[in-house]
Formats: C-alpha cells, sequence, structure tokens
C-alpha cells in the first residue's frame, strides 16, 4: 500500500514537474533554494 502511493507521488511529481525541475535545478546552483518545495 505504501508502494503504490510513493510510486503515484514520484509519477505525479515528474509528470507535473519534470520539465520545471530540470529548470529548477540550474537555478538552485545560482540562488538559494529557500523558494523549493522539495529537495
Amino acid at each position: 500500500m505504501r508502494t503504490i502511493i510513493a510510486l503515484a507521488v514520484i509519477s505525479a511529481t515528474l509528470a507535473l514537474g519534470g520539465c520545471f525541475h530540470m529548470h529548477q535545478s540550474a537555478v538552485v546552483t545560482e540562488l538559494p533554494p529557500a523558494p523549493v518545495p522539495y529537495k
């Protein structure tokens, strides 16, 4: 049950913020990771 929830969260994160995370990674290198809600 926990594995299914974990997979759902991961898939949703990749689907919703896949491209944004790739772009955000470049921004984090220059700015502090304060506005980033995830690690």
